[in-house]
């Protein structure tokens, strides 16, 4: 079932509150990101939320629902440091994962991905 724009808010404003991981997750997506390259060897867990708090901070980002296995996951993409960053997270507000894509134009033309609003149009309503 489609989630609605409340509950996608929620959502949001969980993550913004601070960010959760499933138990050991965290640590194997900075090790993921660092091993492409995405993040800077010395980068810390704390970086790497620090930037999830940017993208989802971003008034300007764009807002998706990614549908996996009949799932909603908010998909938040915005630019950061001249390179676009995704942040994906369920509704409960648990993260999934974060990264920079590097054809965004490809890659969010999935037909998974479905386009919600600009972020600030999100806590407008």
């Amino acid at each position: 079932m489609k989630p609605t724009r409340t509950e996608i808010k929620q959502a949001i404003q969980l993550v913004r509150n601070g960010i959760q991981w499933k138990p050991g997750s965290a640590e194997r997506h900075l090790r993921k990101r660092k091993n492409r390259k995405h993040l800077l060897q010395s980068a810390t867990v704390a970086d790497y939320e620090k930037i999830i708090q940017q993208i989802v901070g971003d008034g300007e980002a764009k807002v998706y629902i990614f549908w996996y296995s009949g799932v909603p996951y908010v998909t938040i993409v915005t630019l950061l440091q001249d390179k676009t960053w995704l942040a994906m997270f369920n509704l409960n507000g648990l993260m999934e994962t974060a990264f920079f894509v590097k054809r965004p134009h490809n890659y969010l033309n999935d037909p998974d991905y479905k386009y919600i609003s600009l972020l600030r149009e999100v806590f407008d309503d």
